[in-house]
């Protein structure tokens, strides 16, 4: 495959959302869900504007996988660069919102790093409370996890991935002609 050659195009899947939002878990779900049909390369990195978050999402999905980003991602500027690196070589690119409400993010945290950024002495930088995080302003796919399961949301997603002509019938096909 030349670096022109785009017959084994991937696309990039960006989830965002706070620490406990399901990220993670979605991702593991998302790409054991549609294995049969594309390989999927889950991104976690805890340096979430990390450069080599985004090449090795590009590199992913030029090499044709499934690219799925389950970082934080807490600042739009390097959302919008993501989406942009992807665009200029010729990738989809899906932004996923996950919200919950703060007591679910609370309750879903066993290392009790929430609690411990509510502490006043405390110098953690948690995204949402003692550090920045700035929400989509318009995500492709808006899930809430503390409403729904994970599977509803694989069901969501996997539907509007469909709809988007980037999974199911004749997908493959579609995403070498981008």
């Amino acid at each position: 495959m030349t670096a022109t050659d785009n017959s084994n195009r991937g696309f990039i899947l960006w989830l965002t959302g706070l620490s406990g939002a399901g990220k993670s878990t979605l991702a593991r779900t998302l790409a054991r869900a549609l294995a049969r049909e594309l390989e999927a390369v889950v991104l976690e990195d805890e340096h979430d504007e990390s450069v080599e978050t985004r090449v090795l999402a590009r590199a992913a999905a030029s090499a044709g996988k499934l690219a799925i980003n389950a970082t934080i991602s807490p600042l739009r500027e390097a959302r919008a660069r993501a989406r942009a690196e992807a665009a200029s070589a010729g990738l989809a690119f899906v932004e996923v919102y996950l919200e919950a409400a703060p007591e679910t993010l609370v309750a879903r945290d066993p290392h009790g790093d929430y609690q411990r950024a509510f502490d006043s002495d405390s110098d953690s930088d948690i995204a949402g409370v003692t550090a920045a995080y700035e929400p989509p302003r318009c995500p492709e796919i808006r899930l809430r996890s503390d409403l729904e399961s994970v599977g509803q949301s694989t069901r969501i997603v996997l539907r509007q991935l469909e709809r988007r002509g980037l999974i199911g019938f004749g997908a493959r096909e579609r995403r070498r002609a981008a």
